[in-house]
């Protein structure tokens, strides 16, 4: 039987094709090294890509790494890790599982399964310059965890020489139980956190802009925008009533979602008096006459939320401590804006294809929010509530906005909720009878127009 088994210099040299009337036996497969292994592996995916058009793409190996693998990604969009050797990816994920089940309050998964997601969303996985970009899903986990042990919040794990048992399990390290349920998770997003310094900084991210509808480079956000709209990754339960304020001193910036705890009686007491105290303010100031803000109670189930940065040229007509002051009585309206919805996803793509670059892939999370779409029993119209935050830091007023009410978003049309949601802010603040206005929402309003009507054609809305 052996004289019919190839060598190692038949295998490597011979035409893909062979293999389908001579098959790949497994003897011979297994006298080749770990790396040719992947590459002939490699050599006949690509033959079956070019017979099976669509079946999968962006096909290329990873070979600069312990364990080669095989990268590429199927019809579904998932990103697949194709490797000859399974043992080494079953202890990875062993390894990680078993980290994040030590932890008793449940707060590490939540926040590994929205890293990762927040990851591939953005493109964190991807690289146009280096095809052998190494950085996957498991080392982007490892360096969450060195850097949450960096800061005090995991601890130390160590080799054991010594059989260990976690939930049943042998493992050969140690892994002491701990909890993060005295954590604040703010202390995750502050100055020079991991996102800052592993994400924006080395890698080449590609972040989705509402301002020019396409996933876009950050240098060329930087120096070309100066309006910036900034994802932000919150880790929340459903049920979760509580609030997350993040800041960042090197951006210069803040992001920010309302701080409403308590009943609902509650909030309301608490709104009428930001409202009676407000007006007060107002009233002593001699300001023009802003109009009614509603309180928002409904904070449940809120993922999803956008800011915009918006550079202030001018001086304000107000001092900017008065400023900062309404912008802290100012933290909650409700803006409702009816769409229709797109009913599939390939629709989606379609509407998109002529925003996004032949290297671009679609974003994940913006397919994500359209799932929901495709049931028989959702309606073609759908209501959506945006809650809008306002905030001055550094000369610079910030609008937040974030989705409160609905269960699907029209990403396509989410510029022109912004042009709308920024135009009823602008008549917010102008609407009083001296005709007084605030220079900067005037500007901010033209920009986003200006550049909505540039781009409505290539949107298709």
């Amino acid at each position: 039987m052996k004289e019919f088994l190839r060598d190692e210099n038949e295998l490597m040299s011979c035409q893909v094709k062979s293999f389908r009337e001579n098959r790949l036996r497994c003897e011979e497969l297994g006298c080749l090294s770990i790396r040719d292994q992947t590459d002939l592996i490699f050599r006949i995916l690509k033959d079956i890509r070019g017979e099976m058009s669509g079946f999968f793409k962006s096909l290329y190996v990873v070979s600069d790494t312990h364990c080669p693998v095989i990268r590429f990604y199927s019809y579904d969009r998932h990103m697949v890790e194709l490797s000859v050797n399974n043992g080494i990816g079953y202890q990875k994920s062993f390894y990680i599982g078993t980290v994040i089940h030590a932890d008793q309050s449940g707060l590490l998964q939540k926040l590994v399964l929205g890293l990762r997601f927040w990851a591939m969303s953005n493109g964190v996985f991807t690289s146009e310059k280096k095809k052998t970009w190494n950085l996957n899903s498991y080392t982007f986990t490892l360096m969450f965890f060195v850097f949450l042990q960096y800061k005090g919040l995991l601890p130390i794990f160590s080799y054991s020489d010594v059989e260990e048992y976690i939930n049943g399990i042998r493992v050969d390290f140690v892994v002491p139980r701990y909890t993060l349920a005295q954590v604040d998770i703010r202390r995750i997003f502050k100055v020079r956190i991991f996102f800052v310094f592993c994400v924006d900084n080395p890698l080449e991210k590609l972040v989705f802009s509402m301002r020019n509808g396409r996933l876009t480079p950050l240098d060329e956000i930087k120096e070309e925008w100066n309006s910036k709209p900034n994802s932000v990754l919150f880790v929340q339960d459903n049920e979760a009533r509580n609030d997350v304020v993040v800041s960042s001193d090197e951006a210069k910036c803040r992001f920010i979602r309302g701080h409403v705890t308590g009943t609902t009686d509650e909030l309301h007491q608490q709104a009428l008096l930001r409202r009676q105290t407000f007006h007060q303010w107002m009233a002593r100031a001699q300001s023009p006459d802003y109009q009614r803000i509603l309180m928002n109670v409904r904070l449940k189930g809120c993922c999803l939320s956008f800011s915009h940065q918006c550079y202030v040229a001018t001086i304000f007509l107000l001092r900017r401590r008065e400023l900062v002051s309404i912008a802290k009585l100012l933290i909650s309206g409700i803006f409702v804006v009816s769409k229709k919805l797109w009913m599939s996803r390939r629709t989606l793509r379609k509407k998109w294809s002529s925003l996004l670059g032949k290297d671009e892939q679609f974003p994940l999370l913006i397919e994500s929010l359209v799932t929901t779409s495709l049931d028989e029993t959702t309606q073609n119209d759908c209501c959506l509530q945006f809650q809008t935050f306002f905030e001055l830091y550094n000369d610079t007023l910030w609008v937040g906005f974030k989705l409160i009410e609905g269960d699907t978003v029209d990403i396509g049309n989410l510029a022109h909720f912004t042009e709308q949601l920024l135009t009823k802010l602008r008549d917010f603040f102008s609407s009083n009878n001296t005709g007084v206005t605030m220079s900067i929402l005037d500007d901010y309003t033209s920009l986003v127009r200006r550049i909505f009507e540039r781009d409505r054609t290539r949107l298709k809305l």
